[in-house]
């Protein structure tokens, strides 16, 4: 003979009832903690993406052309690894008018997928080196950056130039920093 019985959940004490008996459980729940994004911006192999991403933006920098590079950073918290998704690359910028270019990017893997969850995000900004010496831009994350951090809830890592601002002509070979942005330093826990 097959029995099947059918439960209700609706306890706050998380107990099933059953046929007027009481049978108590537990519930059980998962907590997800992703790495804060200081041991995100000192990976090695986030350090040596983002070191190519600033690379790629200076080489693909010419007279009428620049863009920015980036990518989204990955955590699997069952190996307690970070890893880098795929380099993307922003809209070509043709000329100096509106000194700020943009990168949209795109998740390499289902936003939900546990093995391989975001927890950070890197771009990079352009160089003006190819530009007129009356263009100038500020550099830093820009409120648009900030405002894509925060949205996501999500740390931001930035390269861009040392100098509080920069100008057309100057070297494409000027220090850089890196700088991180954002109300997360760290993606907000997860409970399943």
């Amino acid at each position: 003979m097959l029995c099947i019985g059918f439960s209700s959940c609706s306890n706050e004490n998380d107990e099933f009832v059953q046929d007027n008996k009481e049978m108590n459980t537990r519930s059980v729940k998962a907590i997800h903690t992703f790495p804060n994004v200081s041991r995100i911006k000192t990976d090695p192999d986030v350090v040596k993406k983002m070191n190519e991403a600033w690379e790629e933006m200076k080489n693909y920098a010419a007279k009428g052309k620049r863009r920015e590079y980036g990518f989204y950073i990955y955590y699997d918290e069952s190996s307690d690894k970070i890893h880098c998704g795929k380099m993307q690359m922003g809209d070509n910028i043709p000329n100096c008018e509106g000194t700020h270019a943009s990168i949209e990017l795109k998740p390499d893997y289902p936003a939900l997928e546990f093995q391989n969850t975001v927890c950070a995000h890197f771009h990079c900004h352009t160089t003006l080196q190819y530009c007129p010496s009356y263009v100038s831009r500020e550099t830093g994350p820009s409120i648009g950056d900030i405002n894509f951090a925060n949205s996501q809830q999500l740390p931001g890592i930035l390269y861009d130039y040392e100098d509080a601002k920069i100008y057309g002509g100057d070297s494409k070979d000027k220090k850089y920093k890196m700088q991180t942005f954002g109300e997360y330093a760290q993606r907000p826990d997860r409970i399943y």
